[in-house]
């Protein structure tokens, strides 16, 4: 850990290992999180351009050795540390070191990096690679991300900067379960379809299911279709109305929920995205293993979200039975 006991320039305390610290992507300088986004800059902005770079005053200087003296090793840009020569990824921090005209230079130094390790759909024209959000480049982000990431970065950015808590995704807003199978935020949209179930349940009619019973009985005795759906239809416009109450809960559960998922998903999925990149760092041992776990892990779901399909129809039929039961 190369910040070990140095301080932050903002608020003068010493790192610890359980503190969230992300580097100036210019110079490298360490700051918690928090103090980085109530200065909005680097504590040491001045020195940019001037060939500054930050070095821990209780870092032990490296020792020489044989087969790789100090005056050839490479310095990480985005945390410091010392590299072997033909390092290509700093073994401290995971970041991609690039070699330009000879010299050695962080991925994350200042220009887009079009090359990189991710195959994605980013476009460094709209978001450079290098740009960090949450401390993590934008090149990794969109490696978990997958489809759609330049869209999303945007909005993460937004986020980081601005301090945005909220804005506006129409898939999230429209096809709010169907958005979050395929986005792999599985949790949630085992929570959306609960609440639905629930919601059903209270504003679903009891009799509905002595009128499916009946529909199928005729079906079975006449051998008519036409019979049956022609029952279907007289006995549903014979039940009597939902309870004013009833017809509330549905209507606010379909408006607030379109709107919450609208307002709030791109910002559920921006934590989503950073809590399982940071997971994948701490497992990963390599840069290629973590390349591969980005996108194992992260990009979309075809099937989840057909799987949300069958169970939206599912959820509707079991409704009716736990409304004929609790009702």
């Amino acid at each position: 850990m190369t910040w070990k006991n140095a301080e932050c320039p903002v608020c003068h305390h010493i790192f610890t290992e359980d503190d969230d610290v992300v580097f100036c992507p210019d110079c490298g300088t360490p700051h918690h999180r928090a103090c980085w986004e109530q200065q909005q800059h680097c504590a040491n902005e001045a020195l940019h351009g001037t060939g500054f770079t930050w070095v821990n005053p209780h870092e032990e200087p490296p020792k020489k050795t044989a087969s790789a003296p100090a005056a050839k090793r490479i310095r990480c840009g985005n945390c410091g540390s010392w590299n072997e020569p033909g390092t290509n990824v700093c073994t401290n921090c995971g970041e991609r070191i690039e070699k330009k005209n000879g010299s050695f230079s962080p991925a994350n130094g200042k220009g887009p990096s079009r090359g990189g390790f991710f195959d994605t759909d980013l476009n460094p024209d709209v978001v450079p690679s290098n740009v960090l959000i949450d401390g993590i480049p934008a090149e990794e982000e969109a490696a978990y991300i997958g489809p759609g990431s330049t869209r999303y970065l945007l909005s993460f950015i937004h986020q980081d900067r601005d301090n945005a808590k909220i804005g506006w995704n129409w898939a999230a807003a429209l096809f709010s379960p169907l958005w979050l199978f395929y986005r792999k935020m599985y949790l949630w949209g085992f929570v959306w379809l609960l609440a639905y179930l629930l919601v059903s349940t209270l504003t679903t009619e009891p009799g509905l299911l002595d009128i499916f019973l009946n529909m199928m009985r005729i079906s079975t005795e006449t051998g008519s279709l036409q019979a049956a759906q022609s029952y279907m239809y007289q006995a549903m416009e014979a039940l009597p109305p939902l309870a004013f109450w009833q017809q509330a809960l549905s209507s606010v559960f379909q408006a607030g929920s379109m709107v919450v998922m609208g307002l709030f998903g791109d910002r559920m999925y921006k934590e989503k995205t950073r809590r399982s990149i940071l997971k994948l760092r701490a497992k990963a041992s390599s840069m290629p293993e973590y390349m591969s776990l980005l996108q194992k892990k992260g990009g979309v779901s075809i099937l989840m979200p057909l799987l949300s399909i069958v169970l939206y129809i599912f959820i509707n039929y079991l409704a009716i039975l736990l409304a004929s039961l609790f009702q």
